[in-house]
């Protein structure tokens, strides 16, 4: 077998390198792309008939990232697993199975396969791949396969995975979300079929990889599955609040509903769309995926809410209705599709005010009040009952201007689309419930309306979204916060990922994957599919009653129902809070996933940690307080490198009163007994396995006295790589600009220190090696400075990193830097920004017309008190017909800033200014923790057209940035310039960064630092 590293050059030498003391050829991001490593096999050595080829691959695991095997199949070319690299910096293997593996050499370079580490279901692996072993053997039969469509279990339905297998038995495991070991067995194989019986795992999340050997190669297929509990026969009721999008009107499967039925859903959100509905005018029939939707969620006790959208090339020319015609013919056709499902509740459009209008009127209150008025009498004439829900979308000032012209009294139920990502659900989204509950009683006289909120979720898509853990925490957290806040009825969007490339945020709201996505055969769960679950059945016929009172960042939520019903209440807190529930009855403590404990009170309280991690309390207690003073504690260190051992601090404190006393802490299946003298404290370390997976690992322990456990302790350890390298771009002069990087290595090793023999560096063009590091001590963090010269502002440069160390191999940073200084305001040392040098220019709606359709400069300066912007912006056509809240959607500037380094925290504000009709406005689109969009609090603007030219003159208070005065470290910003011509719509934009436009995101903001006067 030959290799060729695949990089420009062609040359093996080009890609060799040496990792954890092992020569290994790499791919590269910078400062040349190579994302493959391509490979031919002798012909010779190939059997005349293949089967599958099985190609085992050592690779060094530096993760976070992925990658596949792109090959040579019959007839085409194919990919195999992807693998997720889950860091560690230790060397590993994998052995990918290849079916109908053909080797004619029909890949680039003439090769046969290739390991990549760019996929199109997955985009660029965020850390570069280094492959040492690869050997490659044949079989006519498949050594194992999972071939479950079902991976869902719910009560006592069994847990039987299917799979196929030409060897004579094989093993499986399970490891929980976190990644802890949780069951495992083994299963003999008949005729080519075996069975995993999962009956002995307790219910929640789970990995399950299933292992064969074939010719003493061990291969393994991994899927998800989650394990319920039967769901309450009153969990699924007319007044319960849960309720979820999906896409049968496109592409779902209608086989997916019993899957949806198991969870638990009340609600169903979708459309029978209007072009499928009406295809000649005036006729209605069913599309053809209607009767399968529809009769599956009656079969299965559910409840649709159609939404009536969008267009129809009968009308309007095809797009969204803007006429009294194109009205008049909407509403026939809402009316027709309740005729047609028998159904009674109707959602008017979906997100009128953003990219699914497309109509000549605008996208205004003004221009969807008439679509309203038509639908609202045409549905209420032919059925009286139905419900009529609207506005699906808009914001504060939308809707605000809707009720005023009177929208309120054309619907039945007000609807609201909340998304927050990726902030946590208290900082943004459903919190704004409030606001939208004062509006409608100040206009609707006082008195109340039912709240949907139709859309709200969490993508987990990998370039800036939330991880999938996180998803399943904030599905709880958020459900919990709406219903608590008023919400009658709250939709998790969506149920299915609506494709298969991971970077893709569109594709990846759901709670279930669809196949092809990492290998998978079969609709598969996340996470989120078992927190969801575990909510529906822990208030199932339970009420919202009360939130208790327990400071800030800490919630709780009582659910209560009649006569025999338990109250229980969802619990979780910001920052980790350890509070006391005074009884005399046992308390259960459920988690998310639903693991449960039953405490029994001790001195007639139970206590538990609470933390970013919702749990469930059932129980009768008379009052909740924080505990103060802390008296009983757990602690683990906030990081832990990967392969080490957790220690695990357990702690009674008795300084504050109370006489000695030994207390009893279970970890899993070991205990451990404490004892604190009157007046003291007493403490003991042990250690818990560590793990081999990064990311979060939570330690509960069971504490009390005697034999029962009264307390849920728990502290939670980020399982990280042994070495991480950062890099941090630093302006050292603005005159002429200077710049370094400050590179910081953590040495996360808990007793070892890090000897460093150098770090290798590139910036753009530039490169150099740094040697004479002092050694990095257990724990702790060392900077580095790296001078940089011939830098410009606004511009963004490749660069690499490496720090060679000599226990552990070497480890990287990389990605793009900036050296951008915005000087005191009044200074004009650095050049502004030029948009069409420095920024990228995207029209979507019509073409780009050149530097007179958009162009110009921007400048960023500072003073104690602000941020401030100076543009002036050529525009051939200035169109500004929208509200302050809908100002993107005109001629204005969008700014956004995150308080750290692009990609580092998630957290961002964002503001638009723009010349309305009304004259200039500031407006906050996305607040700081705390604030409320509108707006923007002690912004001023001055904006002034003259001739083809805008000028902007805007200042907003580092407050209103959610920064406390102006930031002595580099932070991430990102602005772009909207432009609308014709008053339609944004048509196109031209921007500085990213992450505003496409998607929220901060790894696609740059570095700004804000120089000191």
């Amino acid at each position: 077998m030959a290799g060729n590293p695949g990089d420009a050059s062609g040359q093996i030498s080009a890609a060799a390198t040496e990792r954890g003391g092992r020569p290994c050829w790499t791919t590269t991001q910078t400062p040349i792309a190579n994302d493959f490593l391509y490979f031919r096999v002798d012909a010779a050595r190939q059997p005349a008939t293949t089967g599958y080829a099985f190609v085992k691959v050592s690779y060094f695991d530096a993760g976070p990232g992925h990658f596949t095997i792109q090959y040579d199949g019959t007839g085409q070319n194919r990919a195999g697993d992807a693998v997720p690299l889950t860091g560690g910096n230790v060397w590993r293997s994998y052995v990918f199975q290849l079916a109908d593996a053909e080797f004619k050499g029909d890949l680039p370079s003439g090769a046969d396969f290739r390991i990549a580490s760019w996929d199109s279901r997955l985009g660029r692996s965020a850390t570069d791949l280094c492959v040492s072993d690869v050997s490659v053997s044949f079989s006519t039969a498949e050594a194992v396969r999972i071939t479950a469509t079902n991976l869902v279990f719910s009560g006592s339905e069994p847990r039987t995975i299917p799979v196929t297998s030409s060897a004579a038995s094989v093993s499986w495991a399970v490891a929980d979300e976190q990644g802890v070991p949780a069951g495992s067995g083994t299963a003999a194989v008949s005729g080519g079929t075996a069975t995993v019986n999962l009956a002995t795992v307790k219910p929640g999340y789970y990995t399950l990889g299933v292992t064969a050997e074939v010719g003493g190669l061990p291969v393994t297929k991994y899927t998800p599955v989650a394990l319920l509990d039967a769901l309450p026969a009153d969990a699924r009721r007319p007044g319960a609040p849960w309720g979820v999008g999906t896409h049968f009107s496109q592409s779902d499967p209608a086989s997916l509903i019993p899957t949806m039925a198991k969870v638990g859903y009340t609600h169903v959100r979708d459309a029978l769309s209007w072009q499928h509905v009406e295809k000649t005018a005036g006729t209605y029939t069913m599309p053809t995926y209607g009767a399968p939707f529809l009769n599956g969620l009656a079969a299965n006790g559910m409840e649709p809410l159609l939404v009536a959208a969008f267009a129809n090339p009968l009308y309007d020319g095809g797009k969204t209705p803007s006429t009294p015609e194109g009205h008049a013919a909407f509403a026939a056709y809402a009316s027709a599709m309740l005729t047609l499902s028998g159904t009674n509740k109707i959602e008017v459009y979906n997100e009128f005010d953003g990219g699914f209008n497309n109509g000549l009127c605008g996208r205004t209150p003004e221009c969807y009040l008439p679509l309203l008025q038509k639908t609202y009498a045409k549905v209420k004439a032919d059925h009286p009952q139905a419900e009529v829900v609207a506005p699906a979308g808009g914001g504060p000032a939308w809707w605000e201007e809707l009720f005023q012209i009177g929208g309120l009294q054309y619907m039945d139920r007000f609807s609201a689309h909340l998304y927050g990502f990726p902030a946590p659900p208290e900082v943004r989204g459903v919190t704004m419930i409030p606001t939208f509950k004062d509006l409608i009683r100040r206009y609707n006289n006082g008195r109340d309306m039912p709240i949907d909120i139709t859309e709200n979720g969490y993508p987990t898509h990998t370039s800036g979204g939330v991880t999938e853990l996180q998803q399943g925490d904030y599905l709880v957290r958020t459900a919990s916060l709406a219903v608590a806040n008023g919400a009658s009825r709250y939709y998790w969007y969506d149920f299915l990922n609506d494709g298969t490339t991971a970077s893709n945020q569109e594709y990846n709201f759901g709670v279930m994957r669809r196949p092809g996505y990492l290998g998978m055969n079969a609709y598969a769960p996340k996470p989120a599919l078992v927190t969801q679950s575990v909510l529906i059945r822990q208030l199932a016929g339970l009420d919202f009653r009360t939130a208790d009172n327990l400071g800030s960042g800490v919630y709780s939520y009582e659910f209560a129902g009649g006569a025999g019903k338990t109250p229980v209440r969802v619990m979780w807190a910001t920052t980790p809070t350890q509070v006391e529930l005074s009884t005399t009855t046992p308390v259960t403590v459920t988690n998310a996933y639903g693991r449960s404990n039953t405490l029994e009170p001790l001195q007639g309280k139970v206590t538990l940690d609470l933390t970013e991690h919702p749990v469930f309390t059932r129980g009768k207690p008379t009052a909740l307080a924080v505990s103060n003073p802390k008296v009983y504690s757990v602690s683990v260190p906030d990081t832990v490198a990967v392969g080490d051992d957790i220690p695990v601090t357990l702690k009674v404190d008795r300084t504050h009163g109370g006489g000695g006393t030994w207390t009893n802490f279970q970890i899993e299946d070991s205990t451990y007994a404490v004892y604190a003298p009157a007046g003291q404290v007493g403490t003991k370390t042990v250690t818990v396995p560590g793990s081999t997976v990064k990311g979060p690992r939570t330690v509960h322990v069971r504490a009390g006295s005697g034999g029962s456990a009264s307390m849920v302790l728990r502290d939670d350890a980020m399982i990280t790589d042994p070495v991480v390298a950062t890099v941090d771009p630093i302006v050292t002069s603005v005159g002429p600009l200077g710049g370094s990087l400050r590179v910081k290595i953590t040495n996360n090793k808990s007793a070892t220190a890090l000897n460093v023999a150098q770090i290798a560096w590139t910036v753009g063009t530039q490169s150099g090696t740094v040697s004479g590091v002092a050694p990095v001590p257990p724990n702790s963090v060392t900077s580095v400075d790296i001078p940089v010269a011939g830098i410009v502002p606004w511009k963004s440069y490749d660069m690499s990193v490496r720090v060679d160390t000599t226990q552990l191999g070497a480890f990287r940073a990389g990605g793009t830097v900036g050296f951008n200084p915005i000087e005191a305001d009044g200074q004009n040392t650095v050049v502004p920004v030029n948009l069409a040098a420095d920024g990228a220019v995207d029209y979507r709606r019509v073409p780009y017309g050149g530097t007179s359709d958009l162009s110009g400069t921007v400048k960023l300066t500072r003073t104690a008190d602000a941020l401030w912007l100076t543009a002036d912006v050529t525009d051939n056509v200035h169109a500004q017909t929208k509200t302050a809240g809908s100002m993107w959607d005109g001629d204005s500037i969008q700014l956004a800033v995150s308080p750290d380094l692009p990609g580092r925290s998630t957290a961002r504000v964002e503001i638009g200014a723009a010349l309305l009709g009304t004259g200039p406005a500031v407006y906050t689109f996305t607040p700081p923790a705390g604030g409320v969009a509108g707006a923007t609090p002690g912004a001023t603007a001055a904006i002034v057209r003259n001739g083809t030219t805008t000028s902007y003159r805007v200042s907003v208070p580092w407050s209103a940035l959610g920064l406390s005065g102006p930031p002595s470290a580099p932070v991430a910003l990102s602005f772009v310039v909207n432009d609308d011509d014709d008053g339609i719509g944004r048509a196109g934009w031209i921007q500085w960064g990213g992450g505003i436009v496409l998607a929220k995101n901060t790894a696609e903001f740059r570095p700004v630092q804000v120089m000191a006067p």
